[in-house]
């Protein structure tokens, strides 16, 4: 099968990065640092301790007036008024949803929504809305609206769920979900991108779903046997896509682990150029040996007895026995 792989992709240089970095406000940098090490982010710098605590004191104020001003029952009440009055040919597939599979559209689900565009119920709703277009387009006439479980919706995935291609680890010590991306175990001869992409929705959903929040996961990935054979630009343009604009769930960090020499010159330049400027600052790479690499992750608030051995963490993957359990919980 074609990966999409050309060597005429276009790329983003190691200069135009440091640019960007270079251009942050101090806010920006805050964030950033907030986004990549959660907890620690206010414990990791003795120097300016007093300054990062006052930051959080009033990011932690300014969510919980958001929260105190709007409920969240106010917040849900003026989403689904939205979605009533939304033109009824911009919501076909949710009208759809409701009627073929109502116990899927939960308050509980908009909530998550809500969530991940910051409160606003307007965009929350546009997300809805889109994600369920998405999940049709993708998932199919037959399947969309089947409960997204193995038996359900997935029943058509089971070699690309067990490829080992994708894992959930559990949670850091923020209470973010993790997740772990080995890309050298892709082979594109046994599935279609398509069904990649559902499993990956399902992956990231699960591990966004038991994120302290619901939405969000912080991503590690295993760069050492990254090949053109494995790489699809067609499955990265996909997953960038459906993560940044249609799934509940925001990304608050990318940790690629003992990237190999393909990743590092050309993969990693591609992949770049394809994400948003946010995620090319979230995306951390980690070289080193086993022990370092592991160390530089805990770091960051990951524990080691869930990152992979085959980074150098503690944690033996059995992806198999992963699926059986969730099958046998009808998940």
């Amino acid at each position: 099968m074609a990966t999409g792989w050309s060597i005429t992709a276009p790329t983003i240089s190691p200069e135009e990065e440091q640019q960007e970095l270079d251009n942050l406000t101090a806010k920006e940098r805050q964030q950033l640092r907030s986004n990549l090490y959660g907890k620690l982010a206010f414990k990791s710098d003795t120097n300016s301790q007093q300054e990062d605590d006052d930051q959080d004191q009033e990011d932690q104020d300014t969510q919980n007036q958001v929260q105190t001003l709007h409920s969240i029952t106010v917040l849900i009440d003026e989403m689904n008024d939205l979605l009533e009055h939304m033109p009824i040919h911009e919501k076909e597939t949710l009208v759809r949803a409701m009627e073929l599979c109502p116990e899927q559209v939960t308050n509980v689900d908009k909530v998550r929504f809500l969530r991940r565009m910051e409160f606003d119920p307007k965009a929350a709703a546009q997300r809805y809305v889109a994600c369920w277009d998405r999940r049709r387009e993708l998932f199919g006439e037959d399947h969309w609206h089947l409960p997204l479980t193995l038996e359900g919706a997935l029943q058509r995935d089971t070699v690309a769920l067990a490829r080992g291609v994708l894992h959930v680890l559990g949670k850091d010590v923020s209470g973010r979900g993790v997740v772990y991306y080995d890309p050298g175990r892709h082979d594109w001869n046994l599935y279609s991108v398509d069904s990649m992409l559902r499993a990956h929705w399902y992956f990231v959903e699960t591990c966004s779903e038991q994120s302290d929040d619901g939405v969000d996961v912080v991503g590690i990935v295993n760069q050492r046997n990254e090949s053109m054979a494995n790489f699809s630009r067609k499955y990265c343009m996909h997953v960038l896509d459906i993560e940044r604009r249609y799934l509940p769930v925001r990304i608050s960090g990318i940790h690629g682990c003992h990237p190999n020499f393909f990743f590092g010159e050309c993969i990693a330049p591609v992949l770049k150029f394809l994400m948003k400027k946010e995620w090319r600052l979230l995306f951390q790479i980690h070289r080193g040996l086993g022990r370092e690499v592991v160390d530089k992750l805990t770091s960051f608030g990951i524990p080691r007895d869930i990152i992979p051995s085959s980074i150098g963490g503690d944690r033996n993957l059995d992806i198999a026995s992963w699926l059986e359990t969730r099958r046998s919980l009808h998940l």
